[in-house]
């Protein structure tokens, strides 16, 4: 009986009379045993392009679980991957706690914190004190509540969490507190 080229390899010759007749696959490619075209050549997991072409690394933040032509996949939000030729989705590692990411997102430092926490682009992230609110994602600072209104809320997201003071009383900025609401003048 005939033999088969070996997997990673393929023939087109007819009638071949030694394993020489079978040629290797293009790089980080493989093929079934008995492969007749180099198009049977297909990215091996990890990498990535066309059939019986040369294959690329997916790039940080990416990763392909199986052999063909498909494409990379991202890591989900709130994940990161700093690995280039990831086989597995496992390769993605959570944000830290309070803080969310795009998909696809290559350094811990793409997890940026969640509205109502505050710190540097991979954490730690820290909730907003009592007086003050972030509603964006980010790095930026917390805001403080406006003159006559406070707020006892931590984590805020809304400047909605600061209340007005009482009637005729008045507060500084970044008041935490009802008791920080004093008497105007006259009262």
């Amino acid at each position: 009986a005939c033999k088969q080229c070996p997997q990673s390899k393929y023939s087109t010759s007819l009638a071949a009379v030694s394993e020489s007749a079978c040629i290797d696959c293009p790089a980080r490619t493989y093929s079934k045993e008995g492969s007749s075209r180099i198009t049977n050549c297909s990215c091996v997991r990890g990498y990535t392009g066309p059939d019986g072409a040369s294959c690329a690394a997916c790039a940080a933040g990416t990763f392909k679980e199986v052999n063909g032509s498909s494409l990379c996949a991202l890591c989900p939000r709130g994940k990161y991957s700093t690995v280039s030729a990831a086989t597995s989705g496992s390769a993605c590692r959570d944000c830290n706690v309070h803080s969310n990411s795009e998909g696809g997102s290559s350094t811990s430092t793409d997890c940026v914190c969640n509205s109502g926490y505050t710190g540097p682009g991979g954490g730690p992230c820290v909730a907003c004190i009592a007086g003050t609110y972030k509603d964006v994602n980010g790095s930026t600072a917390c805001l403080e509540c406006s003159e006559g209104k406070y707020s006892t809320s931590l984590a805020a997201v809304s400047e909605a969490s600061c209340d007005d003071c009482p009637d005729q009383t008045y507060s500084n900025v970044g008041s935490s507190l009802v008791i920080n609401c004093t008497c105007n003048y006259g009262y």
